[in-house]
């Protein structure tokens, strides 16, 4: 997402939702059977069928006092370098992203915990959720009032 979502109040368009709706914040989880340090980590390394890119984009690890953004822009950056990405990656990129979230959710109860405390409020995705497709075509993560909801319905039945 390249920063937190930004929570939809009308009169406050630029109201940051909680850290945990960043997908560059370093929390590790497991994914896969492999344990990666952030969504954004793995997330990149999905893009490839290659295992041995997948390894060389999980390896990247946060260095001591560099901020999760710096961490998140190398793996994006290293994710970049490689054009053998997956042929089915643009009709697979959302439900991998929605399955890494998902996975750090489910491992993190601190996190769930913050997401609920958003209440129904509608949330948006940073300024770069949008991406284009080999056609030309822009498209943006869908932000809808019902996505939220829909989103956190996996983490809301735990509580």
């Amino acid at each position: 997402m390249g920063g937190p979502c930004r929570i939809a109040e009308p009169g406050k368009p630029h109201t940051r939702a909680p850290p945990c709706t960043d997908n560059f914040q370093v929390r590790k989880f497991m994914f896969d059977g492999r344990e990666w340090e952030s969504v954004e980590q793995c997330y990149q390394a999905m893009k490839f069928n290659d295992r041995s890119i997948q390894e060389k984009l999980r390896s990247i690890k946060k260095k001591e006092g560099d901020k999760d953004s710096k961490h998140g822009m190398d793996v994006w950056n290293e994710g970049q370098r490689y054009k053998s990405v997956r042929k089915d990656w643009d009709a697979v990129k959302v439900e991998m992203m929605y399955r890494a979230n998902l996975a750090k959710y489910m491992q993190h109860r601190d996190l769930q915990e913050e997401l609920l405390s958003t209440g129904h409020v509608e949330m948006v995705g940073a300024p770069s959720t949008g991406w284009k497709l080999k056609s030309g075509a822009t498209v943006n993560w869908p932000c809808t009032p019902a996505a939220p909801a829909a989103a956190v319905a996996p983490v809301a039945a735990l509580a």
